[in-house]
């Protein structure tokens, strides 16, 4: 069984001159409704447009057999495969 972890968030935001703008939050792994519509609220209280949707994406992290009580310490080895979930970019 594998577990998946939040790496990267993709906000589509739509500045006030009309452009269609896609950012990614350096410090954002990960996104829930009530801080996406923090986001919202933020975003327009500034001026700089409307956050019309987010994307995250998540990478899936295996989970290596334990042998013994070394193995702990590398539980937490990552694989290099990632994969897209969470569309609610708006169309």
């Amino acid at each position: 069984m594998n577990n998946r972890v939040a790496t990267k968030v993709t906000l589509k935001i739509k500045r006030p001159n009309g452009e269609i703008e896609y950012v990614v939050p350096p410090t954002l792994k990960s996104v829930t409704p009530a801080q996406f519509r923090q986001i919202q609220a933020a975003t327009m209280a500034a001026d700089r447009g409307e956050v019309l949707g987010y994307n995250v994406e998540y990478k899936d992290v295996g989970r290596p057999t334990i042998k013994s009580s070394s193995d702990l310490f590398y539980a937490g080895a990552e694989r290099d495969t990632t994969t897209d979930s969470m569309s609610r970019m708006g169309e």
